[in-house]
């Protein structure tokens, strides 16, 4: 970005939000970041970890996906890049197609955060059209 390539300029960068503490980043019009100061696959395994045994997440819709087989699937290494995205992607296919049924939650406890995000990105999103 530094370089001042055009293709940079005219685009919407979304990083994730460990990335925020990266001042040099944060100066660009166009770089916005996720909500959280961690990778998305540790939020979203910190947000599960909160999450009690008997909460409503945890379903028979979820074809025996409850807090112990997620705890069963837990990592050690938390902070491992590759370990987070393995294990991001195996674990996805219990929480709705895509993970919807996860991130729904997810922004439903964290509406503060996520309705930050939004309008973040929709002010960004102004900006590049200006």
């Amino acid at each position: 970005m530094d370089e001042k390539f055009p293709e940079f300029r005219k685009s919407l960068i979304i990083l994730d939000g460990d990335k925020s503490k990266e001042s040099k980043l944060q100066k660009h019009k166009n770089v916005l970041f996720l909500p959280g100061l961690l990778r998305p696959e540790n939020v979203f395994l910190e947000y599960l970890d909160n999450l009690p045994k008997n909460d409503k997440f945890w379903s028979a819709e979820m074809g025996g996906y409850d807090k112990p087989a997620f705890l069963m699937g837990k990592p050690s290494n938390t902070t491992d890049r590759a370990t987070m995205k393995d294990w991001f992607n195996k674990e996805k296919q219990h929480w709705g197609l895509g993970g919807k049924r996860l991130f729904n939650r997810w922004v439903k406890d964290n509406q503060l955060m996520a309705d930050k995000f939004c309008e973040e990105l929709t002010h960004k999103i102004e900006q590049l059209k200006s």
